[in-house]
């Protein structure tokens, strides 16, 4: 639940899985998605953007030396709306620790409530198409304004052909189908 109304999205709320913490903007509890049965609580993980990239902002304050950057940080897509297979795709996440305050334990007795820390972040996918994959692509593009021409010539030709056995069909019938007229012999 964030707390800024310009940044919540109410469509979201059904990630809040009842019994387990809710996130705030930009970072999703995996809590429930790691649930087996020797830990019912799940994993203490948080998914969330490179360097909370588009998170609340508590997030970033609480983690010294972050710098969310959109070039750097964002998720993308770049698809071709031709054919909708995507041009350049660069998926980015970062896996975070969820570590909760234990007064038990004198190291994380002095941490806050709730610390969402990141501990890895990976990217991958492509920022254009390869050699190969631009050459069928021009070639799947150019390959209706080539043959068009060509194929409208060939359906037309067809058509023509079609109709000219037709007619050629029909006249024949129609003469061989006339009753014969015998002359008698003198």
């Amino acid at each position: 639940d964030d707390p800024d109304p310009t940044r919540r999205n109410e469509a979201n709320s059904c990630y809040c899985v009842d019994g387990f913490s809710c996130f705030g903007s930009g970072v999703l509890n995996m809590a429930p998605c790691k649930r087996t049965p020797d830990r019912p609580t799940g994993a203490p993980l948080a998914l969330s953007y490179p360097h909370f990239y588009q998170a609340e902002p508590k997030y970033q304050e609480a983690v010294v030396g972050l710098h969310p950057d959109k070039e750097k940080h964002q998720f993308y897509v770049d698809v071709m709306t031709e054919f909708g297979f995507p041009l350049a795709i660069r998926p980015r996440f970062q896996l975070n620790l969820v570590i909760n305050r234990d007064p038990d334990i004198p190291t994380l007795a002095n941490f806050a409530d709730e610390l969402v820390l990141p501990f890895l972040w990976a990217q991958d996918g492509f920022d254009q198409p390869s050699a190969e994959m631009a050459s069928a692509i021009r070639k799947g593009l150019d390959i209706p304004t080539k043959y068009s021409r060509l194929l409208g010539v060939v359906l037309l030709a067809l058509g023509g052909g079609t109709l000219l056995s037709s007619l050629v069909w029909i006249l024949w019938k129609r003469r061989s189908d006339k009753p014969q007229h015998n002359i008698p012999a003198m």
